[in-house]
Order: C-alpha cells, then sequence, then structure tokens
C-alpha cells in the first residue's frame, strides 16, 4: 500500500482526524471546529471508523465530494476564523477557478460560514463578480443587489465561465436576472449614446449667433477651438458614456462634461442635449432596477 499523501499546510496535529479528498490528497484537520459550524460533521463524528485496510497507515475519513484544492481553501478559512493570525494565502484567493470546488465543498458538508467568509474577503478587495456569485449561493438577496451596483458600474460583465457554471447549479435565479438586467444596462447606454449623436448632429449642429459674434469679438473659447458644436458634442458624449459605464448618474455627469466649458451658452446647450437623449433613452438606475423588480433573485 502507497503511503499517504498530505497537503503540507496540513500535516499536524498528530492525534487529529485525517480527511481525504477525492482525488487522493490528505489533511489532518481536528474535529472542534468542524463540528462548531456543520451538523454534517457533527454527526460524522458520531460514527465509528473502519479500520484502515493497511494496518501500518492510520485510517482515513474520506471526502467523496470533495477536491483537494476547494478542501484545502475551505480548511485553510475555518483555521482563520479560529485563529486570527491565520489568513488566507493570497494564491488560494487569486485562484479563483478552484472556488468552484469551495462552493461544492460548502454544499456537501454544511459549511456555508466558509462562503460567508470568502464573500466578506471578496468584497472588502473589491472583487464584485466574485462577490455576487458567492452571495447569490447564499441566497443573500440584499448582498446581490448591492454588488450589482458595482458590477455595473465598473462596467465588469458578463460573468466568468467558471462563475456562469456555479449561477447555473447553485442559483439559476440570480443567473438569469443579473443577465437581463446587465444586458440592459448596456443597450441603455448605447442607446443615449446613439441618440446623443444624432440630436448632436441634426438639431445642435452649429454654434448658437450669440457665440459666433462673441468668438469675433470677445474670445468664446468654445467657437476657437471646435470646428463646430457638434464636434464639441461628439467629445463630451463620449465621456458621458464612459462616466455611465462607471455607474454615475446624470447629477455626477452632467457637471462633469460641462465643468471644463467656459461658455455659459454652450454648456447650457450641451446640458439640453444631454438630457433629451437621457429622456429617450431612460438611462436611470431606478428605472433599470424597476424594470426587473418582479423578477426575483432567489
Amino acid at each position: 500500500m502507497e503511503p499517504l499523501v498530505f497537503d503540507p499546510a496540513f500535516t499536524t496535529p498528530e492525534d487529529a482526524p485525517i480527511f481525504q479528498s477525492s482525488d487522493g490528497v490528505c489533511f489532518r484537520f481536528p474535529w472542534k471546529p468542524l463540528v462548531a459550524v456543520s451538523s454534517f460533521f457533527r454527526d460524522l463524528q458520531t460514527v465509528r471508523l473502519p479500520p484502515a485496510q493497511d494496518q501500518d497507515l492510520p485510517p482515513v475519513i474520506p471526502l467523496l465530494s470533495a477536491l483537494s484544492k476547494g478542501l484545502r481553501t475551505a480548511f485553510l478559512v475555518l483555521k482563520s476564523i479560529g485563529d486570527t493570525s491565520v489568513r488566507v494565502p493570497t494564491s488560494d484567493l487569486s485562484d479563483l477557478s478552484h472556488l468552484v470546488d469551495v462552493v461544492t465543498v460548502a454544499d456537501a458538508y454544511d459549511l456555508n460560514i466558509v462562503l460567508e467568509t470568502l464573500q466578506t474577503i471578496y468584497t472588502a478587495n473589491r472583487n464584485w463578480k466574485t462577490s455576487f456569485t458567492l452571495f447569490a449561493v447564499l441566497h443573500d438577496v440584499n448582498g446581490m443587489e448591492n454588488v450589482m451596483t458595482y458590477i455595473l458600474a465598473s462596467s465588469s460583465y458578463p460573468l466568468e465561465d467558471w462563475m456562469k457554471d456555479v449561477l447555473s447549479t447553485k442559483a439559476p435565479q440570480a443567473s438569469y436576472k443579473f443577465t437581463k438586467i446587465a444586458n440592459f444596462h448596456a443597450v441603455n447606454i448605447e442607446r443615449f449614446d446613439e441618440r446623443a449623436r444624432f440630436l448632436a448632429k441634426n438639431s445642435y449642429r452649429g454654434f448658437l449667433q450669440t457665440c459666433r459674434q462673441k468668438g469675433c469679438q470677445q474670445g468664446c473659447s468654445e467657437f476657437k477651438a471646435w470646428p463646430s458644436f457638434e464636434a464639441l458634442a461628439y467629445r463630451k458624449i463620449s465621456r458621458a458614456v464612459v462616466l455611465m459605464h462607471r455607474g454615475h448618474g446624470h447629477d455626477v455627469i452632467e457637471p462633469a462634461v460641462t465643468a471644463s466649458l467656459k461658455c455659459l451658452h454652450c454648456a447650457s446647450r450641451l446640458l439640453d442635449l444631454l438630457r433629451e437623449a437621457r429622456v429617450y433613452s431612460r438611462y436611470d438606475w431606478t428605472y433599470i432596477k424597476n424594470c426587473y423588480r418582479s423578477i426575483p433573485w432567489v
């Protein structure tokens, strides 16, 4: 019989039970932190272990639903909960793909506290899509609502493949609503962009006569700097669209894109253009959320 293969971080204490992942990696981990948070392990502790097939080897407890990467992270998180001096290594947090395995471990062995702890870590690190995925698996509606705003703000959609896999099996309703809102948000911005450029070309193309006159006499900086008001508007529309993708509302966007305009007439005209495009496109956070309020997250 071949010797047991241990994860280097879990070779002690010697008197701890040995858990074995489905891919053959062993972990020594004490009962106390497990039974404190998991009904599965509380029940398992009462079960008499069968003798090892090889008398020279200690008995092991097979965890057939756990791959070693997922089990390692779960145990590291549990150690960090019990001992504040222990932290989950950055390498384990950056390897997002194996979180599928962590979710499987948590689901199979009643270790939701692992997901809750990871969710707190990823949210604090502003990793919004991972945080959303964990909130969805935990069926935390408020968490999903809050993080969704940041995801749209950073334009960090669609989700990665592993996230889609997790959500499709663990939280299909959340996956459906996420996709609907993200698609609507993107379409909404596109509609605003197209309408604003149409207005710039057809309704706001030239400078006002007042600006043209001041351009000759007093020096309207916008009239001097731009070949047409249309060109000026196109530049500002592009800036507005960037800010929309970052999740800013028009209370932020409108002052931001007009701040550099010294001519009050040009600034007022640009605001009229942006507001007309906004009404057409219905770009509004409250509107977007209300459109899909009837679709539940869970």
